[in-house]
């Protein structure tokens, strides 16, 4: 396994039903206009027509953000898809401290709330991290130690078709609400 560059983070949505993926197009325009997000963001796609799909994504250089209904488990997928400087662990630390930064600004916009207890992690480079043994051993100290900034790691799960991306599933207690999360996540 190398580094990896290309990996997730989704935070779930604790209402669902509050959730409208209509409401989050102008939103996501505004975080355009406002440069609200680090790094540079270029546009925004619907695919609302996709049945437990991307929903609404949120298109950067660096990173996409997608309001999904992926596993009909609606949330925040946050994407890195570029390489980033940094160690795995300062990498995976600024991509949370992003997903969770949208996810306050989607809050304060929007009436939906989401989790903190619950994080989902996958390494999407096949290539580079694949589904096996060796990318476990590498990758789940780091994300533990990343995600245990929040709060209590309660458990550690692997996930998903073992011919699926890498993917761990990570329940933490005494994590704070999303809008103070960010700040316990030092970039």
């Amino acid at each position: 396994m190398t580094q990896p560059q290309k990996f997730q983070f989704k935070l779930f949505i604790e209402n669902p039903e509050a959730l409208s993926q209509e409401a989050v197009i102008p939103v996501f325009h505004d975080f355009i206009r406002e440069k609200a997000l680090p790094e540079l963001l270029i546009d925004v796609a619907d695919y609302r027509h996709v049945h437990e799909g991307p929903g609404v994504v949120l298109i950067g250089h660096g990173y996409d953000l997608y309001v999904d209904e992926m596993d009909g488990r609606p949330g925040l997928l946050f994407s890195r898809k570029r390489e980033a400087t940094g160690s795995v662990e300062e990498i995976l630390r600024r991509s949370l401290a992003i997903a969770l930064a949208a996810a306050s600004l989607l809050e304060e916009r929007l009436p939906i709330r989401f989790a903190t207890n619950e994080v989902l992690f996958r390494a999407i480079d096949r290539l580079h991290t694949p589904n096996d043994d060796t990318t476990h051993e590498k990758l789940e100290p780091i994300v533990r130690k990343v995600l245990a900034e929040l709060g209590t790691v309660k458990g550690v799960k692997r996930v998903g078709d073992p011919r699926a991306p890498y993917s761990l599933a990570v329940e933490l207690e005494g994590a704070p609400k999303v809008k103070d999360a960010s700040s316990k996540i030092a970039a």
